[in-house]
């Protein structure tokens, strides 16, 4: 009999050993084991290469651990892992009212940030950290393909690289990838009129990186230029092609400016790298066919005794819409005053460009410079020399061009 009732013993020794308790509390008159796990393995591991924290347990074999709307984690080790992270925003082109991005400074979406249509090169995404401690560390995933590739953003550049070269440096907290200096922008050197996918994962210490949060998807624009010429005596001036000025009668020596047929110039543009605007003539100066003599175009004062005759183009007024964004301003030899006026030929001249420094005249990357409804007005003048023909053909054509800097 004795035995028997110590096989017996082993028997249920070996059945508790082998069939988890997941909820269950053992009791004896003795003692009490709540939730007990059964194992002897538990730890950590390292190499010069890795580092693994090692923990046995029943595992939670039995039971529904995930579904689409939660996972449930199996030991004390899962309760060291950061919370799954959330977008609070991904935009590239939503106009005001519908943006879910917060602190924009242009108050119009990313159409505020990045210009006519939207950003076609970069975006904005903002984390919401779903409670994690401030000091939490997020690394940001993107796709394409909808994640059959996956690219990870880089830490120093915001640029997608690939998730292979991922580095402890591209763990940034949500204050470092919101603090940017490209003009409300943190996901940088996007491809145009593509959608793409992001999400983020979350890191606080050893072994507590989460799977990554859902994902928010938007769609890059195109770059876009818009561009119009118009006549009229200021900024507000409205017309219609074709575009013709005329000076009516010039008096010998005396300079002539039409400034009620001032020459206003308009651009938006979305391009980083700021607008450039350019003209050119056909002649030179204003030419009388039938006596084929020209009135050169120079950059000089009209009003000096010494000018025989002159044309040319003086930089009038010029504005822009907001304050986050370039400048339009003048090339230096159409920004003159009193009775200069700067010279025009067939060859191209610079005729403005924008800047947000607006004494440089240079649009950089690194500090964009789009333009929305930029203006800049222009007074064309003229002066005649005594010995100029008298006739009523002195014509010529002006081309103006603008080019953004993509």
């Amino acid at each position: 009999m004795k035995l028997r009732l110590f096989l017996t013993g082993l028997v249920v020794a070996a059945l508790l050993l082998s069939y988890p308790v997941a909820s269950e509390n053992l009791n004896s008159t003795n003692y009490t084991l709540i939730d007990p796990e059964l194992s002897s393995v538990a730890g950590s591991a390292s190499s010069t290469n890795y580092k693994s924290l090692v923990q046995g347990g029943n595992g939670l074999e039995f039971g529904q651990i995930s579904s689409t709307l939660y996972k449930i984690g199996s030991g004390q080790g899962y309760t060291f892992m950061a919370n799954v992270p959330k977008l609070t925003c991904f935009e590239t082109t939503t106009d005001s009212g519908t943006t879910t991005c917060v602190g924009l400074p242009a108050g119009n979406g990313m159409v505020g940030e990045c210009g006519l249509g939207g950003c076609y090169d970069r975006a904005m995404f903002q984390i919401d950290t779903q409670g994690n401690p401030a000091d939490t560390l997020y690394s940001i995933q993107v796709s394409k393909d909808n994640w059959s590739t996956i690219y990870v953003v880089d830490g120093t550049t915001h640029q997608l690289k690939a998730y292979s070269s991922k580095v402890i440096g591209d763990y940034r907290t949500k204050s470092q990838w919101e603090s940017t200096p490209w003009n409300s922008a943190n996901l940088m050197n996007l491809s145009p009129n593509t959608e793409y996918k992001i999400r983020a994962t979350a890191l606080h210490g050893d072994f507590t990186e989460t799977l990554p949060g859902p994902s928010k998807t938007a769609t890059t624009t195109l770059p876009t230029l818009s561009f119009d010429i118009d006549i009229g005596a200021d900024l507000n001036a409205n017309s219609n092609a074709p575009y013709t000025v005329d000076f009516g009668a010039l008096n010998p020596e005396t300079p002539k400016f039409l400034t009620t047929q001032r020459i206003k110039l308009e651009v938006s543009t979305n391009a980083q790298a700021g607008v450039a605007l350019y003209v050119r003539d056909q002649f030179s100066g204003l030419r009388s066919t039938s006596t084929n003599y020209t009135l050169q175009s120079s950059s000089e004062d009209l009003s000096n005794p010494a000018s025989q005759d002159g044309f040319g183009l003086q930089k009038t007024n010029a504005s822009q819409s907001g304050s986050s964004q370039g400048y339009m301003i003048s090339g230096s030899t159409y920004d003159v005053a009193g009775s200069s006026v700067g010279a025009v030929s067939s060859l191209s001249h610079t005729l403005a460009a924008c800047s947000l420094v607006s004494s440089s005249g240079i649009c950089t990357v690194d500090t964009p410079t789009w333009i929305d409804n930029g203006r800049i007005l222009y007074t064309l003048g003229a002066r005649a020399a005594l010995t100029a023909p008298s006739v009523s053909d002195y014509t010529d054509q002006l081309s103006f061009s603008a080019v953004g800097g993509w």
